[in-house]
């Protein structure tokens, strides 16, 4: 199989996983006082398409992610809130990435946290039309801290077992930054 189409089957089934996740998750009832708290599993393929793949197809993915899961699942009131809080966090971790001074899990954290600042910054401009809304920022940083490390733990050993099992330090060869 050419290597190119090879690359764009893959981030087109991690791009379908990353919708489903997102979608399940949006079920999934988390008993906090935070209404709609959630870890973020979807961001879990976020961050190993930045590691294995490319920023720019990292960022791809999470734009294209929150259209289609928002589409897919009918939940259109919450579209600005996701949809800022996706790429804030999306484009702060391709920043830290390219920094080179942290590993995964810390990445993943302060994306969680400015997946909250983003969602409180939709919130505020999009649906409340107040700052006000950024008196529930801390509430959410305390759920981000948890959540981020958690997708972070994944996302680090599913990138440390598909390197041992192909053998590979990155897609390296292919990569398009």
């Amino acid at each position: 199989m050419n290597k190119k189409l090879k690359r764009y089957l893959i981030l087109a089934n991690l791009l379908a996983l990353a919708v489903i996740l997102n979608i399940i998750e949006s079920f999934i009832i988390i008993p906090l006082p935070i209404p709609n708290a959630k870890i973020g599993l979807s961001n879990i393929v976020t961050i190993i398409v930045i590691y294995l793949f490319s920023c720019r197809e990292g960022f791809l993915l999470a734009f294209t992610r929150v259209l289609l899961a928002t589409f897919l699942s009918g939940r259109y009131g919450q579209f600005a809130m996701s949809f800022t809080g996706t790429m804030l966090s999306t484009i702060i971790m391709i920043i830290v990435y390219k920094l080179k001074f942290f590993s995964i899990i810390p990445i993943s954290i302060i994306g969680s946290i400015f997946h909250s600042v983003g969602q409180i910054l939709g919130a505020a401009i999009f649906v409340v039309g107040s700052s006000l809304a950024f008196y529930y920022l801390p509430i959410m940083l305390l759920v981000s801290l948890p959540a981020g490390l958690i997708t972070g733990i994944i996302a680090n050993k599913f990138i440390k077992i598909y390197q041992i099992k192909n053998k590979v330090i990155t897609l390296e060869d292919d990569k398009v930054n």
